[in-house]
């Protein structure tokens, strides 16, 4: 049961993810509600990066705060909240694409529109369409570290929590996607200039 105390310091000031779990693992609705509005947009976008479809994104981000909440008394979170969110989605992502087809993963956002001529357009859409291929064609594990820190906007300590590797491990993969992407872009535009 929620006491006054609870309840008052909620609209006082923003609880921490470390309190907010707390509560959470108590069985306290408006933890829960906080979480969820915190998170579900971005966990949303993180799960259209595996999944494509919109709606699929969002009945994943949907059954993994129903699985936290039937399971809330019993939660054991050794990491940040954050990446706690992030490595569920992820998993069920995942799950979801064995399951169901391999997903073909590339970048959504577009940039935004302007008022750009035929050719401007054209040349936009051709760079992204490169830049989606040769994020493609990095190691799996790369790209996906990659999508999370350029895409995402994770931090790399984040990364490292969410994917159960070292810092020195984000880095590494950083830097070779980096490089990689660097080099192929430049290739290609020799190739065609």
């Amino acid at each position: 049961m929620r006491n006054e105390y609870n309840f008052c310091n909620v609209f006082a000031e923003p609880l921490s993810d470390i309190e907010l779990t707390k509560a959470l693992c108590k069985g306290e609705e408006f933890a829960f509600s906080i979480l969820f509005k915190r998170y579900y947009g971005t966990l949303c976008q993180f799960a259209f990066r595996y999944s494509q479809d919109k709606q699929e994104a969002e009945e994943i981000v949907s059954e993994v705060f129903m699985v936290i909440w039937q399971k809330r008394s019993s939660l054991s979170i050794s990491v940040s909240l954050k990446s706690y969110l992030y490595a569920c989605v992820r998993n069920c992502c995942l799950k979801k694409l064995k399951t169901n087809r391999k997903a073909d993963l590339e970048l959504s956002d577009e940039l935004p529109e302007t008022s750009l001529n035929p050719f401007e357009q054209l040349q936009r859409n051709e760079f992204q369409r490169d830049l989606t291929n040769v994020i493609d064609l990095l190691p799996a594990r790369c790209k996906e570290v990659f999508l999370l820190c350029k895409i995402d906007g994770l931090k790399r300590k984040e990364i490292a929590a969410l994917l159960e590797i070292s810092e020195r491990t984000v880095e590494q993969h950083m830097a070779h996607a980096l490089e990689f992407l660097r080099k192929k872009l430049l290739l290609k535009k020799r190739y065609f200039n």
